[in-house]
């Protein structure tokens, strides 16, 4: 799966193209001459709904497939501090993506000269310069300089230019709307069954990033720099599965799935695990009640 960065393919007219006419998978290159079809949205989260729109790209089987995201949430720029931390990490959200079996993925960097943009245009860019042939969004999806264009407005477009659509409707989960919002609200609760039943997969904290040192015997010490913003759970001690990278004299590193404790503090988390051997970083804290 190709990642596209906005700023590049806008600077660059012939970035998204090039790639594709010069794969070497002639599959790829075949489809590419059929157009894309996209799916766009914050898409926070992977969820359950945001999922109902990804499974109408892969009826497009003649298409390329990608989705056109943020690299963070609108929501998160436009509630600056009082935003309670996105669900999952860019570098989940671009892993998500590749497990599906996507072609690529657009992400867009927000930006005042971005925020400015009039959605017909945004439209127009992603019908040119990605070959949108068909677009899948949430039937609430609006876009566009203060939000001047939803489905009506996309249909028309639509409509003169011969791209097909699929406007989603919310999924229900128990007869409760999925959102990224009541996500959020169920891990920041330590409400994990919630969580998991609106992702369709447990929460997981992405440590990747965070600072590592060692405590007494198989406890690992994790602090995140100010530069995170994924969602904590409350103060408390949970039950988890923590992966972590692993080496070996005699091998490459490797990742282990271990069942552990995390004590989840205000600054830092408290990992207690058994293990043997050499562990280099801990990776991911998955949550999910027993």
């Amino acid at each position: 799966m190709k990642v596209f960065y906005w700023e590049e393919i806008s600077r660059n007219n012939a970035v998204f193209g090039d790639f594709f006419e010069n794969c070497k998978e002639s599959s790829i290159k075949k489809r590419f001459l059929q157009g894309s079809a996209l799916a766009v949205g914050g898409f926070d989260g992977c969820h359950l709904g945001h999922q109902a729109i990804f499974s109408r790209l892969f009826a497009r089987k003649e298409m390329l497939k990608g989705v056109v995201t943020f690299v963070k949430p609108p929501r998160a720029l436009k509630e600056g501090e009082k935003f309670s931390g996105c669900i999952c990490t860019l570098p989940q959200q671009i892993e998500f993506f590749d497990s599906i079996g996507l072609d690529f993925v657009l992400l867009i960097d927000f930006s005042l000269d971005f925020g400015r943009m009039k959605g017909e245009i945004f439209l127009q860019f992603l019908y040119d310069f990605c070959k949108m042939r068909f677009l899948s969004v949430g039937s609430d999806f609006r876009c566009g300089y203060k939000l001047d264009t939803g489905c009506a407005e996309i249909a028309d477009f639509a409509s003169r230019k011969n791209v097909k659509t699929d406007f989603v409707d919310a999924v229900c989960n128990d007869s409760v709307r999925v959102s990224s919002s009541l996500i959020r609200k169920a891990v920041c609760s330590g409400d994990f069954n919630t969580a998991k039943k609106l992702l369709g997969r447990a929460f997981v904290l992405d440590v990747r990033n965070f600072e590592q040192s060692f405590g007494d015997e198989n406890e690992i010490i994790l602090k995140a720099d100010k530069a995170f913003s994924q969602i904590m759970p409350p103060v408390g001690q949970y039950t988890v599965c923590i992966e972590a990278l692993f080496c070996d004299s005699s091998r490459e590193p490797e990742k282990r799935s271990f069942s552990g404790i995390v004590k989840v503090n205000p600054t830092f988390l408290s990992c207690r695990f058994s293990f043997s051997g050499v562990c280099l970083k801990v990776q991911t804290i998955k949550f999910e009640e027993m």
